[in-house]
């Protein structure tokens, strides 16, 4: 249901080729296939933002609130987090590849945008590493904008799952 709540809520205009969507969040990552509103693939990943921390916490030998700090302020843009966190990546995007490779072999088509969205998307450095490293277009994801929460300009990212079951 994570899935479909989270394709409905980027769905008030269906792009009619195959988008990967990542939804990640504090203990597993979900990535989608979809395409004309539809989920046609979707698997979950144990490697997420409690995984991020954890490597920075154990790598720069910091609390878990530095880690925090480290990962939203300098993320992927900096030495060392760069390198801790591009390491910690590299099991997503095998599994991701992996979703990518079976799909292009099932449909006959081929991935064509990156959407990124959770709790974690919005860390630095981490959409041109993904897109650039899955060979794919990236961007946030953005909820349509006649969604709105009083007292907020956007929904944030980690709240269109939550979107997606109300629609």
């Amino acid at each position: 249901t994570e899935s479909i709540s989270l394709v409905q809520a980027l769905s008030s205009a269906p792009e009619a080729s195959p988008q990967l969507i990542l939804d990640i969040g504090s203990d597993q990552t979900i990535a989608v296939i979809a395409s004309g509103g539809t989920v046609r693939e979707s698997i979950n990943i144990a490697v997420a933002g409690s995984q991020f921390s954890q490597a920075l916490m154990q790598s720069q030998k910091i609390s878990l609130a530095e880690a925090e700090k480290l990962k939203a302020e300098v993320g992927l843009t900096a030495e060392p987090s760069a390198v801790v966190l591009q390491r910690t990546l590299q099991s997503l995007l095998v599994e991701v590849r992996m979703l990518m490779n079976y799909w292009q072999k099932k449909s006959g088509e081929r991935v064509a945008k990156l959407v990124v969205t959770g709790g974690s998307s919005s860390m630095p450095g981490l959409l041109p590493y993904l897109g650039s490293n899955l060979g794919l277009e990236a961007q946030q994801a953005v909820p349509d904008t006649q969604y709105k929460v009083q007292g907020q300009d956007q929904i944030s990212p980690k709240f269109l799952p939550v979107l997606g079951l109300a629609l």
